[in-house]
């Protein structure tokens, strides 16, 4: 089935998800180090939700 998007779209988007499951992966290691008011479920979800969006960006990069 081909797909909607351009390339350039995925790629795009893909960066954008790199640039989320940094963010998340940082804020996890900020929250662990006690430098922010986040609880324990919240870091727990940011360092879950990192790996998903990294294996989402993946997706979008592999070759049809």
């Amino acid at each position: 089935m081909a797909s909607k998007y351009s390339k350039e779209q995925k790629e795009g988007l893909a960066r954008f998800l790199d640039t989320i499951a940094a963010s998340a992966f940082i804020g996890g290691v900020v929250g662990l180090t006690g430098h922010s008011p986040l609880s324990p479920l919240e870091i727990g979800m940011l360092f879950v939700v990192c790996p998903i969006i990294l294996v989402l960006s993946w997706t979008l990069r592999k070759p049809a």
